[in-house]
C-alpha cells in the first residue's frame, strides 16, 4: 500500500507526473520533448508529489497548483458499448500510459476517457481534448465525453493519429477554488 494525497491506496493506483526515461528511441519517443507531462507511480517515499517538467524539460517540485489541493492523477480508456456505472475499462489502458497507442481494432471504436482524481471525488474537473474548449465534469465518474446517471458514456469523436488531454481537478463546482496541477495525456490513435 502507498499514501496518496493522503489516502492508502495500492502502489499501482496511485500516480504522479513525471518524465518517462528507458523508452525505445529516448524520451523524444514519448513526447518529452514537447515539454508534456507524463506519468509514473509513486512509492509512497518522501520524493512523492507532483512533478511537471518545466518548457526546457527540467523538474520543478514545487509546480504543485494549491497544496494539499485535488488533483488529476491519471487517465482511463473507458469501453462505452458496455453498460457500467464506473465507466467499463480496458484492460492494458486502465490507467493510459504516456505516449500509448491505441489501436482500435484491438480496443473497438467506441472509446471515452476517464478523468481520475485524487480524492476520487473533487469538486469538479475540467478537461479539453486536442486543444478544444474545456469541458467541465461535476460528479464524478469524470467522463470526458459525458455520461448519464445510469452508466452510459458518450463515445468521443477522436482523431486518427496524435491525440492529447489536458485535465485540472478543482475543489468548487464550475472549475473554481483551489486547484491542482494540470495533467496532459499524449496518445496515438489507430
Amino acid at each position: 500500500m502507498a499514501a496518496c494525497a493522503g489516502l492508502t491506496v495500492a502502489a499501482s493506483a496511485c500516480l504522479l507526473t513525471t518524465p518517462l526515461t528507458g523508452l525505445a528511441g529516448g524520451p523524444e519517443a514519448a513526447g518529452a520533448g514537447d515539454g508534456g507531462t507524463f506519468l509514473t507511480p509513486t512509492d509512497g517515499g518522501e520524493n512523492d508529489g507532483p512533478v511537471v517538467p518545466d518548457s526546457d524539460g527540467s523538474i520543478d517540485r514545487s509546480s504543485a497548483g494549491d497544496a494539499g489541493g485535488p488533483m488529476v492523477v491519471s487517465f482511463t480508456l473507458i469501453d462505452t458499448s458496455k453498460v457500467a456505472q464506473n465507466g467499463a475499462p480496458i484492460v492494458g489502458f486502465d490507467p493510459i500510459v504516456e505516449g500509448a497507442v491505441i489501436d482500435r481494432a484491438l480496443t473497438g471504436s467506441s472509446l471515452s476517457l476517464r478523468v481520475n482524481t485524487s480524492p476520487m471525488t473533487v469538486g469538479s474537473v475540467s478537461m479539453a481534448r486536442n486543444g478544444g474548449s474545456p469541458i467541465i465534469e461535476g460528479a464524478a465518474p469524470y467522463a470526458l465525453c459525458g455520461d448519464d446517471s445510469a452508466g452510459h458514456w458518450s463515445a468521443c469523436s477522436w482523431t486518427v493519429g496524435a491525440n492529447n488531454v489536458v485535465a485540472t481537478a478543482y475543489d468548487a463546482a464550475d472549475a473554481s477554488g483551489g486547484s491542482g496541477p494540470r495533467l496532459t495525456l499524449h496518445f496515438t490513435l489507430k
